[in-house]
């Protein structure tokens, strides 16, 4: 598991490891930079590319970063890759970016260590900058599937999907239309890095936050055609009234692909 300290701000973060005999946790590592975006978090899943295995996370907000499925790649930071358009071993430098581009001008959104992701208001200024141009293709490009706005995320849980043969995602939105961080929106996309396109709001929290969402694979039905996904219920970031026996509690929620409100265009062999 990935730890961070802090005291009461961050301190560190690294790798822990449990052990059977003493039912402990214990340090195998600590990350040379608290600041690095080189870590796990966030939500985990696995998954294969080219036949070589790979845990994904959504540390951050969107799954960006990943590292090769062995132990010894876990436990080294420089292991790490993030789906980035910067030059490799680059860092973002406003209006100084130095951006990857194949020889026929084309921007390059690749896995690449030793290079940071791109966040998605750095990705906008960019836009703004001119260094992204029109013709280019983003990664922050998540909309509303009724209305066509933008979507930001704060958080995300991303999971492969056999009954809809896409991975499928469960965003958590921040700055929503009716709370801070309480609305919940399903995507779907041809790989764990996207492109994530359209998105359908499938839970409101009037002015209440429902953070961390986690999907659980093994309460899934009939192949993934019914999902289970829990978050955090909490008046935290609100000024609601706490929900008696339920605030700051996990809270399930099941939720059926097959449902016409979620206007999904149909894969082959489901219906």
């Amino acid at each position: 598991t990935g730890y961070s300290t802090l005291n009461p701000d961050l301190t560190a973060r690294g790798i822990l490891v449990f052990n059977d005999l003493t039912e402990q946790f214990e340090q195998v590592v600590q990350f040379p930079s608290k600041d690095d975006w080189r870590h796990p978090g966030g939500q985990a899943t696995y998954y294969e590319e080219n036949g070589k295995g790979y845990w994904l996370f959504t540390e951050h907000r969107i799954p960006n970063l990943r590292v090769a499925a062995s132990y010894d790649a876990i436990i080294d930071y420089t292991e790490y890759e993030s789906f980035t358009c910067l030059a490799p071993g680059s860092t973002y430098d406003g209006a100084n970016t130095s951006l990857e581009r194949d020889l026929n001008g084309k921007l390059v959104w690749a896995w690449k260590k030793n290079t940071p992701p791109v966040s998605q208001d750095q990705e906008k200024e960019l836009i703004n900058l001119g260094l992204i141009k029109a013709d280019d293709q983003r990664y922050y490009q998540l909309k509303d599937a009724d209305t066509g706005d933008e979507i930001a995320l704060a958080q995300s849980s991303v999971e492969w999907n056999e009954y809809r043969q896409r991975y499928v995602m469960i965003g958590q939105q921040t700055l929503g239309k009716t709370s801070v961080l309480g609305e919940i929106w399903y995507a779907e996309a041809p790989a764990p890095q996207g492109p994530w396109t359209t998105a359908k709001k499938i839970i409101t929290h009037n002015n209440y936050t429902f953070y961390n969402p986690a999907q659980h694979k093994f309460f899934f039905e009939d192949g993934g055609r019914v999902i289970y996904f829990e978050a955090t219920y909490t008046n935290t970031f609100t000024d609601h009234v706490a929900t008696p026996r339920y605030n700051y509690n996990q809270v399930m929620y099941k939720l059926d692909l097959t449902n016409p409100a979620l206007g999904l265009p149909s894969v082959q062999g489901t219906a």
